[in-house]
């Protein structure tokens, strides 16, 4: 394999590229093969959290037990005044579901949608903590500033 690898670097490093940067042939004399693997990375302490992630985990910490699809929807158009998507929304659910920042459970569904059972959200303990790290991190750097942006935030 090595001598596979030798030749397709060699074809590249013709005589023409060495001209062009400056540089004579040599022969090559070692080949560095690393590969970083991200899945097999041990978690971070404090994952990052998105705008809207922060704002969906909020919504679904408001709503509790009632926390669906179209009620997180509609939290987010009524409190931060956000229309969203349905693929937008269930996308951003299923990476912090990946993340493990949430979870959910089959609900029966009710008269309205002919008994379809639908997901009910819940924010975990995980992402109760990133949620708590970015307020810390935003608390700091807003720390300061209320000479240069003028009024408190209410």
């Amino acid at each position: 394999m090595e001598a596979a690898w030798r030749s397709r670097l060699e074809r590249l490093c013709s005589a023409d590229l060495c001209a062009l940067v400056g540089v004579c042939q040599r022969p090559i004399d070692y080949i560095v093969d690393k590969d970083y693997v991200v899945d097999t990375m041990p978690p971070s302490s404090s994952a990052y959290l998105g705008e809207f992630e922060q704002l969906v985990l909020l919504s679904i910490l408001r709503l509790g037990p009632e926390a669906y699809g179209v009620t997180i929807g509609r939290e987010l158009e009524e409190r931060a005044n956000r229309t969203v998507s349905r693929g937008a929304l269930y996308t951003t659910l299923d990476r912090l579901q990946d993340k493990g920042f949430l979870r959910w459970k089959l609900a029966p569904g009710g008269d309205a949608r002919g008994r379809v059972p639908r997901r009910s959200y819940t924010v975990t303990p995980r992402g109760v903590a990133a949620l708590r790290a970015q307020q810390h991190v935003l608390g700091r750097m807003w720390h300061g500033l209320e000479g240069v942006l003028g009024d408190e935030p209410q």
